[in-house]
């Protein structure tokens, strides 16, 4: 049984690694709260990004990714401090119209199409990326693009051409954050 097919006909998962449960849950729990980054990568397509995070207000943390300007805010329960690495679903990043786009202009599922474009200045988590490789899949393109010195792999309806920029959206509620690398998956990246 693959893990797709594990997904739409279980009611409960369980996820091992070498004789050790990892998580135990609904589908839905498992893709979308993934007790740690190698359930993460187990199920679906999930970008990693190394960073180093430093306490926030409100419950949130800020992380610095290598290469970006500025950190992006993540849910912080405890308040964290020093290395971590996130986990966000190519599919949960929003992309918004270019800058001058008239709202019509874009329609992706996971666009936002505002009437004017997005102030990436004052916006939380929204960046603008350059796309590195394309790849139209039927229903979706998917890019591959620099977040940084971070590879971040989009899922949308909106066609753009290589070399061209995207405006992203990382909603806060989107990113899973977990500890520096540890038994999971060795590196950042995607893990497919």
């Amino acid at each position: 049984m693959t893990q797709d097919e594990a997904l739409s006909t279980s009611d409960r998962i369980m996820v091992m690694d070498q004789g050790r449960v990892r998580q135990v849950g609904t589908p839905e729990e498992i893709y979308q709260e993934p007790a740690d980054e190698f359930v993460a990568g187990f199920v679906g397509t999930v970008n990693v990004l190394a960073g180093r995070a430093t306490p926030g207000a409100d419950g949130t943390a800020q992380v610095w990714l290598d290469g970006l300007g500025r950190p992006l805010v993540v849910p912080s329960g405890t308040g964290l401090d020093g290395d971590v690495r996130l986990a966000v679903r190519p599919e949960r990043i929003v992309v918004h119209p270019p800058s001058g786009a008239h709202r019509d202009a874009v329609s992706p599922v996971n666009a936002v199409s505002p009437a004017s474009p997005v102030n990436t200045v004052d916006a939380v988590n929204v960046v603008t990326v350059k796309v590195r490789s394309r790849a139209f899949l039927g229903d979706h393109y998917r890019y591959v693009t620099d977040l940084g010195e971070c590879e971040l792999v989009v899922r949308t309806l909106t066609p753009v051409g290589h070399g061209s920029e995207l405006v992203v959206e990382l909603p806060p509620d989107a990113i899973r954050v977990f500890g520096p690398a540890g038994p999971g998956p060795a590196s950042a990246g995607v893990l497919d």
